[in-house]
């Protein structure tokens, strides 16, 4: 897989190995949905606090109605593209939960038909205050 990175080094608080998962589980999906020939687009940038990552493919896109259900256990859409692509339909949910329910951090789906499909991902960085933590 060729992949395209951006952007600049930043430190996240979190789990290593999970956040490893992540970022290969984001990578293969990429990779699985792009037409051929295509590269990945991995982007990068630090806000306050905040650490914002996207992931980006060249492939058919997911329909608006079906964007935040990707993120569900199980998932897989129809079509051709997806019926001749591996998979069990629980890695980008697997990937919400990591996300959400143990860094504290959000994903957001957006995509053009046709087009790409790109995920956004915000978590802490490492020299933010933690959650909770008051002045």
């Amino acid at each position: 897989m060729e992949a395209v990175v951006e952007g600049e080094a930043v430190e996240v608080r979190g789990d290593p190995r999970l956040l490893r998962r992540l970022v290969r589980n984001l990578l293969d999906n990429a990779r699985k949905h792009s037409r051929e020939g295509k590269k990945v687009l991995l982007r990068a940038a630090a806000g306050e606090g905040r650490l914002r990552f996207t992931v980006a493919d060249r492939g058919p896109g997911v329909p608006a109605a079906d964007r935040a259900r990707v993120l569900e256990p199980f998932t897989r859409l129809e079509g051709a593209e997806t019926k001749s692509t591996p998979g069990t339909g629980l890695g980008l949910s697997l990937s919400h939960d990591v996300i959400t329910g143990v860094h504290g951090g959000t994903i957001a789906v957006s995509s053009q038909p046709g087009e790409f499909t790109e995920f956004t991902i915000t978590l802490p960085r490492r020299d933010a205050a933690p959650p909770g933590a008051g002045p």
